[in-house]
């Protein structure tokens, strides 16, 4: 009786590898199943800012709030500057004469004083921004040793011509890919991701 449960057992295994061994063929391939309905289109997004805010140009104010011999200071209203922009965001500012899109330059800016009888170059002065809560200043500082020369020294308006400034502010927390392929320094790289729709 052992010896024939055995014999049973043995078939039964050597039945079962042989049956697991054997390789099954696929079926024919049905046919494709009807196509599903597309979803509802999503509404277009806004331009690539990436959260980056930008003002308007702002007209310049016609006279500097302090003027000293050496240094001139231009307030303008700035509100989306916020403490965290001061203390994690990068901050940007242009300036421009006039109406024109060929005259603009990225601050700083050195500019040269030149003498206006003799078109002789007679100094230089850097304009600058500070950035505060709530407002910006532009600064223009006499950069030459030596005497200064009347008309800046008196002057209580920008010089250089320019009249606007643009400010642009990239907030924390954006990641760099989003701002890496602006060159901030070049005003038509920003004005192309920016302000071109």
């Amino acid at each position: 009786m052992k010896k024939t449960l055995l014999k049973n057992l043995i078939v039964l295994i050597a039945v079962g590898v042989t049956l697991g061994g054997c390789k099954k063929e696929a079926g024919p391939v049905g046919p494709e199943g009807p196509k599903g309905e597309a979803g509802a289109k999503g509404e277009q997004g806004a331009p690539g800012t990436a959260n980056v805010i930008y003002s308007d140009w702002i007209p310049l104010p016609a006279k500097a709030v302090f003027s000293s011999p050496m240094r001139k200071n231009f307030s303008i209203q700035a509100p989306e500057v916020t403490l965290d922009v001061i203390k994690k965001g990068l901050f940007y500012a242009y300036l421009r004469h006039g109406s024109s899109e060929e005259s603009i330059v990225p601050l700083p800016y050195a500019g040269t004083w030149v003498n206006t009888t003799t078109n002789e170059v007679i100094g230089s002065y850097l304009s600058t921004v500070l950035v505060g809560v709530g407002s910006i200043s532009l600064n223009q500082d006499w950069l030459t040793p030596g005497a200064i020369p009347a008309t800046f020294a008196n002057a209580t308006a920008v010089s250089g011509g320019y009249t606007h400034i643009r400010y642009v502010i990239v907030p924390a927390g954006l990641k760099s890919s989003s701002t890496a392929r602006v060159d901030f320094k070049n005003y038509e790289s920003v004005k192309k991701v920016y302000f071109e729709k």
